[in-house]
């Protein structure tokens, strides 16, 4: 394997080390996936993305929602299963 130093602005890493530990990737390894993909797809983008389900936003939604129940806020109407194929 052939070493590679990059340097980057601290503010960046840190942001990609967020979204990466969001998906359970080792810098190393997303730098090699990027790496691949150039190669492969002769284009420098990837559809790599984080599961928003545990955002802050959908985590405050949520929040927002156990609150009302809580609180007798929420409205809920009864209704049949509906079967999927």
């Amino acid at each position: 394997m052939a070493p590679i130093k990059i340097r980057i602005h601290d503010g960046v890493k840190l942001k990609a080390e967020v979204i990466f530990n969001g998906i359970i990737l080792r810098m190393s390894v997303a730098v090699t996936i990027l790496h691949e993909a150039v190669g492969r797809e002769k284009r420098a983008w990837s559809a790599l993305s984080v599961d928003q389900f545990n955002s802050d936003d959908n985590i405050g939604y949520l929040e927002k929602i156990m609150h009302d129940v809580k609180e007798g806020e929420a409205h809920f109407l009864e209704h049949d299963l509906i079967e999927i194929d």
